[in-house]
């Protein structure tokens, strides 16, 4: 059985679009900041064959995150934080060198994490392969698979069950993450998510947790439907519909 990697292009791009910048000091308080793309591009494609090379993969198929983000209906603050956010100079660059060179997959409204999520999923996407995510995003532990961290290459791949990635996707409904825009639970961290789920991992404790907070069952499921990364039954190939994750 040959393996497959499911790579967050995500990641691979922007790691490398923001290394690849350099800030020079011209003198008299004038600085420019530069990038060399072409560069970039070839530091990039070393680290993914690397990366195949490392763990004796036969296929690689690439993950982007399109223009728009279904993220959004549910809460139309999804990420506006990051608006005001200086993007890398080659980053766009960078990801359309992985379309056009390593045929990287877009599928409007999804994210790169969501794409991933259904492919690692669904048990007739790239059949009779081993599949494996290659990901340094925390959001993947939430999906049941073989995940690879590029960034922890110490920890090989690891094996993540479907309870284990249920349990992580009630943490991140409670902890929420900044980085997306999402809140999360008021005042509960990840230390304190944790003891809650100890006692009881289950909807109901998270639920409990959120109505402490004076907030509604409504609020704790906009949180866990927008940390929710898409798996093959929340989303229809055919009609491009997505469910929303309910309990």
């Amino acid at each position: 059985m040959g393996m497959t990697l499911l790579l967050d292009g995500d990641i691979f791009a922007y790691k490398h679009a923001s290394g690849s910048e350099v800030a020079t000091d011209w003198g008299d308080d004038i600085w420019t900041l530069w990038t060399d793309a072409r560069q970039a591009k070839q530091q990039m494609d070393s680290d993914i064959r690397g990366t195949a090379s490392l763990l004796k993969a036969t296929t690689i198929i690439i993950a982007l995150t399109g223009q728009k983000n279904f993220r959004k209906d549910i809460d139309a603050t999804y990420k506006n934080s990051r608006k005001s956010s200086r993007k890398p100079m080659a980053l766009n660059e960078l990801k359309q060198h992985l379309i056009k060179e390593w045929q990287a997959e877009v599928l409007e409204p999804l994210e790169a994490d969501d794409l991933l999520g259904i492919w690692a999923t669904d048990p007739e996407y790239c059949k009779g392969s081993r599949k494996v995510i290659v990901s340094s995003d925390k959001d993947m532990r939430t999906i049941p698979c073989e995940l690879f961290n590029p960034n922890k290459p110490e920890l090989g791949v690891q094996q993540v069950t479907e309870e284990q990635a249920d349990r992580n996707h009630l943490l991140q409904t409670l902890v929420g993450d900044s980085t997306d825009g999402y809140a999360g639970c008021p005042t509960i961290g990840p230390t304190r998510a944790e003891r809650i789920l100890n006692e009881s991992p289950t909807w109901d404790r998270v639920l409990e947790a959120y109505e402490q907070q004076e907030l509604s069952a409504a609020d704790a499921l906009t949180q866990a439907q927008l940390a929710r990364i898409l798996r093959v039954e929340n989303y229809n190939p055919v009609t491009k519909e997505i469910t929303y994750w309910k309990p």
